[in-house]
This record gives structure tokens, C-alpha cells and sequence, in this order.
């Protein structure tokens, strides 16, 4: 189960690492050498819950998967948003992440 939980979010991760990338980029052309630096998680939730837990081994696995360390960011507050907020508006240039649960969704689908 542990494993799935892992492949499943390193999976997310690698999505919504290819979609926070800068489109008006060359593709391809600096592939190679990403990532140069330390990558932000952004946790919409305070720390020493489940689901920073999940994303402190997330980070670790990806860590070792890209060979940069992953910097986890527990951004708290209103349900995640604040924390989807700063992760909206960082630079999109694939260095910040953001760490999803199911309770953003229901927000976005209750309205919320």
C-alpha cells in the first residue's frame, strides 16, 4: 500500500511538474540539466499531519529520483488555498510544486 501511495504521488508530482514549466521555453533544450537547484514543495497544510507525512516521503523519493534535494513548505490556511495560492504565483519555472489533497478538489467543486 505505502508503495502505491508513493508511485501515485511521485507520479502527480511529475505532472504537475511538467505543467507548472515554462510553455514559452524551447522544449527540450535545457532537459538535460534540471534540475540546477533545490525544489519547493508547497504542503497546503500544517506540519506533522498525514498528509505532510506523505509529502516529507514524497520529497524524499523524488530527491533521490532528480538528485536535488526537495524543500517541503507548510503553507497553512484556509483549507489549502493559501498555499495554493503561493504556489500559483511563484515563478513557473518547475522549482515549486505543489503538494494536492482531495480536499482541494471538493472545494473547487462545492465552491468553497
Amino acid at each position: 500500500m505505502r508503495k502505491k501511495i508513493i508511485l501515485s504521488a511521485l507520479l502527480l508530482s511529475s505532472a504537475l511538474l511538467a505543467a507548472c514549466s515554462d510553455s514559452e521555453s524551447s522544449a527540450g533544450t535545457d532537459a538535460g540539466t534540471y534540475p540546477e537547484k533545490p525544489i519547493q514543495l508547497v504542503v497546503p497544510w500544517s506540519a506533522g499531519g498525514d498528509t505532510d507525512a506523505i509529502y516529507r516521503i514524497v520529497g524524499d523519493e523524488l530527491s533521490k529520483e532528480l538528485g536535488q534535494k526537495i524543500v517541503i513548505q507548510n503553507v497553512a490556511g484556509a483549507s489549502g488555498v493559501v498555499g495554493a495560492q503561493q504556489a500559483k504565483t511563484a515563478k513557473a519555472d518547475g522549482y515549486t510544486l505543489l503538494a494536492v489533497h482531495d480536499s482541494v478538489a471538493m472545494s473547487q467543486m462545492t465552491g468553497q
